[in-house]
């Protein structure tokens, strides 16, 4: 047996549909789009790091206002460096922080000078390709 509804419960129905659509759709309009860019929040999240050196936090800082400037940088700057020493293992790491906007750094070089007892000084230059890692 089917029951029929009343004319008076359809309208209430009805109008408890509409309100809580109306509702939904008021509340997401107040929302304003968050946009977020993926390379201004990870120059903000690494200027936030409590082990940095208070130069490297300068870097970072004057890396966001070259970031936010509407101009591509051509020069790379070096954010942050450290060496990492895995325990157990003879092995060190280096570690860079460079901020590119042209995203062209290909390598480093590394320049070491020798300073014989005798006064002799040599300089050692050595290229080294670039792995770069984007978390």
């Amino acid at each position: 047996m089917r029951h029929k509804k009343s004319s008076k419960r359809i309208i209430f129905d009805f109008n408890i549909l509409y309100i809580s659509l109306l509702s939904l759709l008021i509340a997401g309009c107040r929302k304003q789009p968050q946009l977020i860019d993926p390379n201004m929040a990870l120059l903000e999240t690494w200027s936030e790091k409590t082990w940095l050196t208070n130069d490297s936090i300068k870097l970072f800082k004057t890396a966001i206002t070259l970031y936010k400037n509407n101009t591509v940088d051509l020069e790379p700057l070096l954010l942050a460096a450290w060496i990492s020493k895995s325990y157990g293992v003879e092995e060190s790491n280096l570690g860079l922080a460079i901020y590119d906007e042209q995203q062209d750094v290909v390598g480093i070089i590394v320049k070491e000078q020798l300073n014989d007892p005798n006064g002799t000084v040599k300089i050692l230059y050595e290229d080294y390709p670039v792995f770069i890692y984007h978390p």
